[in-house]
């Protein structure tokens, strides 16, 4: 009896002593502990960020805010995890897992960063609630968009057998092909040239200076961006007008603009193709089939988790059915801080900037994205650089920088392939619209 009471004592001060250990293990490690309970939760924003080609979780953190509403809290757990031996684990699985996730090779309204204002990294890729769905509810700012289903490369037709709607809800033919009134180069008055470039000077530290942002998720190498090399690439129009020559279509047909109507599509980014086509037929002479298929509008619902994909299944149809296309332009609009105007002067008008995209198909991590293979990076690099100088020549201040991201984007379907960014939702379409004369002029002195 004696010795098992001395038992019970023996087990009570033993549980004290563990419990006042614990106690104190507890507070020392504290602190980290929210970090650890919060690794999925950091994983997911982390996630977010490098889908929507944010430069970096310290980056966001620094500027104080976000493209959600959770974006402080998470901002400031992101920068605590930076600060732990998880943070640079989380951002490589992160990374690695998006690699290998084809479905997010271009997600949300715009995955674009305006360098000229550092709040717009923070509104990157939002919806901002104006695209044209007569819905403004429908477009969830800052949401990651539904997984796909598909497997495999986004290049490649969907197995699925889902058919891409309309806005009307069926898929529509190619818009007639307008022939041209006259052939290229008849009654073209060229802009005048306000300042000359010397090519031999466009160094890699010039170009990465002056003329490019890169995302942190991937890397552009001297060689990539050799400027002698792509301003040596000929790029000109192999034949003429009597077949089709160029096509321009919009992965994000329902991007609008800030005074568009939301019942009216021609008011919005298929309208600025509906003016360009006009310009470079009219004007130019070029055979230009434009596209108004709406591939972010799926079931009456803005989707854009499969945009690429049905614009791929689309697109590359046609680009069969017409092999003469040399060209082939996507054409959307950015998405910034609203704050943030995009507008010049160009011929007397409010202008909308515009901006040159390539998807170089490498991650970080990662390094070349097999799946996401383009046998035309050279030929695009060098189309968006040459377009670059050229506006910078005759049209300076009408471009923002060249904008390098990690994935493909459709752009492997042509050399002349080209990702454009034409204002952004800030911008009224006026501007916008004003904004396809200088383009179109550019794109004549560049291919003939």
């Amino acid at each position: 009896m004696h010795n098992h009471s001395m038992t019970g004592k023996s087990r009570l001060v033993t549980f004290i002593i563990y419990s006042l250990l614990l106690y104190i293990v507890i507070s020392m490690i504290k602190p980290v502990i929210p970090n650890l309970a919060a690794e999925d939760d950091v994983y997911q924003y982390m996630k977010k960020m490098i889908l929507h080609g944010i430069p970096s979780a310290e980056y966001v953190h620094n500027v104080n805010t976000g493209f959600d509403p959770e974006a402080d809290i998470m901002g400031r757990m992101v920068k605590d995890m930076l600060n732990t031996p998880y943070s640079s684990y989380i951002e490589h699985t992160v990374a690695v897992n998006v690699a290998q996730r084809p479905e997010y090779h271009f997600l949300g309204d715009s995955e674009l960063t305006n360098e000229e204002a550092v709040e717009d990294v923070a509104h990157a890729g939002q919806h901002t609630g104006n695209e044209l769905t007569g819905n403004q509810e429908s477009s969830s700012i800052g949401e990651i968009q539904p997984e796909s289903t598909a497997e495999g490369n986004p290049a490649e037709p969907s197995t699925s057998g889902e058919e891409v709607p309309s806005e009307t809800g069926e898929t529509q033919p190619p818009a007639e092909q307008n022939p041209g009134t006259q052939p290229a180069g008849i009654n073209v008055t060229l802009p005048v040239k306000v300042k000359e470039i010397d090519t031999n000077l466009l160094s890699f530290d010039f170009l990465m200076a002056n003329y490019y942002t890169v995302v942190s998720s991937t890397t552009i190498t001297p060689e990539d961006l050799n400027a002698q090399s792509l301003m040596a690439v000929d790029l000109k129009m192999q034949q003429d007008n009597s077949q089709p020559q160029i096509l321009i279509y919009h992965t994000h047909g329902m991007e609008a603009f800030a005074d568009s109507n939301p019942e009216d599509r021609n008011t919005g980014i298929v309208g600025v193709g509906n003016y360009l086509t006009q310009l470079l037929t009219e004007q130019y002479g070029y055979n230009v089939i434009h596209i108004e298929d709406s591939f972010d509008y799926v079931n009456g619902v803005l989707d854009r988790s499969k945009a690429y994909d049905y614009a791929y299944n689309r697109i590359s149809q046609i680009l069969a059915d017409y092999p003469s296309i040399e060209v082939v332009l996507d054409i959307h609009r950015d998405g910034v801080n609203e704050n943030n105007h995009l507008v010049t002067t160009v011929n007397g008008k409010p202008t909308a900037k515009i901006m040159f995209f390539n998807g170089i198909s490498r991650l970080n991590g990662v390094g070349e994205i097999g799946y996401l293979y383009n046998p035309y990076r050279s030929q695009n690099l060098a189309m968006s650089l040459q377009m670059k100088v050229l506006a910078e020549e005759y049209f300076e201040g009408f471009t923002r920088r060249n904008y390098i991201q990690a994935y493909q984007y459709n752009l492997h379907l042509r050399p002349k392939s080209m990702l454009i960014e034409v204002g952004a939702q800030t911008n009224t379409f006026e501007e916008v619209k004003n904004a396809m004369e200088p383009l179109a002029a550019l794109l004549y002195m560049k291919l003939q």
